[in-house]
């Protein structure tokens, strides 16, 4: 099986990002790290945004998150929040760590119109991931906010490889 994975979260260590504002959920806005146009991993109580990316492999299009994390993690939950409705994408219940890291994949989505409309969308395409930590050290679950930006030749990519 040939997978290709295609990593959108710059990750620069750089200290000349810039706050950017996204609409979530039809309306509501939050603000993210940006760097040269890419937004930076998202980081809060031991938690640090990795990877916020999507494989490509067998007609379907797999989102993958990474992040590292406290050894006390109880449960993860993903949240593509781009939309005007929250869509759960990973809801691990058993985390495991593999050196401090943890790394989940979304159900597959066909590579199609119906499965995954905004790639044959004109333009470039920004989601916003929920990301949603619990741990056994913390009363309230961490909750952070991880941007992703698809660049329209990327989707034009995509749309070829979905022919």
């Amino acid at each position: 099986m040939k997978t290709i994975i295609i990593l959108f979260l710059a990750l620069t260590v750089a200290t000349f990002a810039k706050p950017k504002e996204f609409t979530i959920l039809g309306g509501q806005k939050i603000k993210a790290e940006v760097e040269n146009g890419m937004p930076k991993g998202a980081e809060g109580s031991g938690i640090a945004v990795k990877a916020a990316a999507f494989m490509i492999g067998e007609g379907k299009l797999i989102f993958t998150f990474g992040f590292t994390a406290p050894d006390d993690l109880q449960r993860v939950t993903i949240e593509d929040v781009s939309g005007k409705e929250a869509v759960v994408l990973v809801d691990d219940q058993k985390p495991k760590l593999n050196n401090m890291y943890w790394m989940g994949n979304a159900t597959p989505l066909p590579l199609s119109k119906a499965g995954v409309p905004w790639v044959f969308e004109r333009g470039d395409t920004t989601k916003v991931f929920r990301i949603t930590a619990n741990l056994a050290s913390r009363p309230e679950p961490v909750v952070l906010f991880q941007p992703a930006i698809y660049p329209s030749a990327t989707k034009k990519q995509l749309q070829q490889l979905a022919k």
